[in-house]
Formats: C-alpha cells, sequence, structure tokens
C-alpha cells in the first residue's frame, strides 16, 4: 500500500463520516473511528466564520435596492406603464 492508498483512505473515511454527519444519523456506528469521530466533532463545534460587518451589510443591501430600483424603473419605461394614452374610438 502507498502513501497516496493510504491518505485516499483517510479522505474517504472523512467523507463518510461528514456525510452521515449531515444526514444527522447516529454516529456510533461499528465503522466509526474514535479520534477521526472527536476531530470532526470538534471542528463542527467551532465558529470561524468571521461576524458580519454591519456597514458593510447595510451598503450592500442599499447598493442592490438602488440597482434593482434602477432596473424596475427602466423596466416600466420600456413597457410604458404610467404613461397617458389616448385611445381612438372606431365608431
Amino acid at each position: 500500500m502507498t502513501p497516496h492508498d493510504h491518505e485516499s483512505d483517510a479522505i474517504d473515511a472523512v467523507s463518510r463520516y461528514w456525510n452521515t454527519l449531515v444526514r444527522d444519523a447516529s454516529t456510533q456506528s461499528g465503522d466509526d473511528n474514535g479520534p477521526l469521530a472527536a476531530t470532526v466533532r470538534y471542528l463542527h463545534t467551532q465558529d470561524d466564520a468571521p461576524a458580519p460587518d454591519p456597514a458593510f451589510a447595510a451598503r450592500l443591501y442599499r447598493a442592490i435596492a438602488m440597482f434593482l430600483s434602477v432596473r424596475m424603473r427602466s423596466t416600466v419605461q420600456v413597457l410604458g406603464y404610467g404613461k397617458a394614452t389616448v385611445v381612438a374610438d372606431d365608431e
């Protein structure tokens, strides 16, 4: 067995464990690897995502709102809504 095969087996084991964890199935099955399971449980409990920056979120929300409002106005203008039209009577 080459080192690459061992690495591939380890990656497969981690993938199977994560898939089981995501499906919320029991992790206490017969193929449970103690250190691997402990490592995955530990990593799952860690919150490594940075907190969102409120100022950035506000600027992003405003930029999206402005973009969508301009897009909606141009669509309304193209469709001709809001313009007074005179319909000729054919009588």
